[in-house]
Parts: structure tokens; sequence; C-alpha cells
């Protein structure tokens, strides 16, 4: 499916924005496009989801850690649904969700949500796939936590508050749990 192109010199279009929403199209949010009679009171147009090749990176900051299962998936699930866009995600894990990236601390095999798999299987479609762009833990965070160096898996690395606004400005999502 390909995204239809924007017709900027639709007179009409100045000032109207599409509205409709179907579970295969998204509002554009902007102008009119193709489709779309142009005329006043008429139905507005849908747009396709972008294909693939446009989807962008996604960030992803989480907080949650093996206290809560059902919510400590559902990063690594965002992070899946960018793959299934084409995308990739890039992960920083703040507060308890440091103990994630530390499986001496924790086992990622056990943490999971009713009918979501567990965030080992989640992690390993990631990373077989080249979809996890990074895994960045809080070192601050970390170590008030007892967590070191030496614990961290091999695809996670230590960082702080200038590797979070780093990926924040190169993604163009950023969501938090």
């Amino acid at each position: 499916m390909t995204p239809r192109r924007v017709v900027p010199e639709c007179p009409l279009a100045a000032g109207r924005v599409c509205s409709e929403r179907r579970r295969d199209v998204k509002r554009c949010g902007r102008v009119w496009h193709p489709g779309c009679d142009c005329r006043p009171g008429s139905r507005p147009c849908v747009v396709p989801y972008p294909t693939n090749k446009t989807f962008r990176p996604m960030h992803v900051l989480t907080t949650i850690g093996p206290d809560n299962s059902t919510k400590a998936v559902l990063p690594f699930i965002a992070g899946k649904g960018a793959l299934s866009r084409g995308g990739s995600v890039a992960l920083f894990a703040m507060q308890e969700a440091t103990y994630l990236g530390a499986p001496s601390h924790v086992d990622l095999t056990e943490l999971k949500a009713p009918g979501l798999p567990t965030v080992q299987a989640v992690l390993e479609t990631l990373r077989a796939e080249d979809a996890l762009d990074e895994f960045v833990v809080c070192k601050p965070c970390a170590e008030a936590r007892g967590i070191q160096a030496a614990d961290l898996a091999p695809w996670a690395t230590f960082g702080g508050a200038d590797d979070l606004a780093r990926q924040a400005a190169g993604h163009d999502t950023t969501m938090t749990f």
C-alpha cells in the first residue's frame, strides 16, 4: 500500500483536514488528498498508513521493572511493533527498569503479560532482526540498585542523561512506560 500524493494546489484544501478514521487508514491531519472530491461538505479522504519504507525509528523510555511483569514487557512489545512496520527501536531504562538490562538480577524468561510473549522472547526477536538499535541503562539508577557494569547483558550499555537526550533527538517517536 503506497501513500497517496498530496495535492497542495487544490483550492478547497486550505484549512481542511482529514478526519475519518478506519482500521486500515490514518488521519493525515494536514490537507485533503487525491480521492476526496474537494467540495465543501463532502466526505473527507482517507490516507493509507505509510509503507514500511517510510517508518522512522522509535525511542522508548522505560521505568517499569520486574516487580510489575505485566507492564515490564510493554516497551519491548512497542519495539516489536516498530519492527513489524520495518523500523527499529532504541530503549533507555531508568529506575526499576535497569534490572531488565542485567540478566544476573532478573530472569527475562519469567517476565510476561497475559496473552503476550516473555520479555526474553521479544528481545531475541528484536536482536535477531537487528531492530534493537541500543539498550541504554541509566548508570546512576543502576548503581543505586547494586547493578555494576559486569552485570549488564552484552546488548546493554551504561549511559546517562546525555544518552537519553541523544536518543530522543535522534528519533521521531518517543514513548514512555
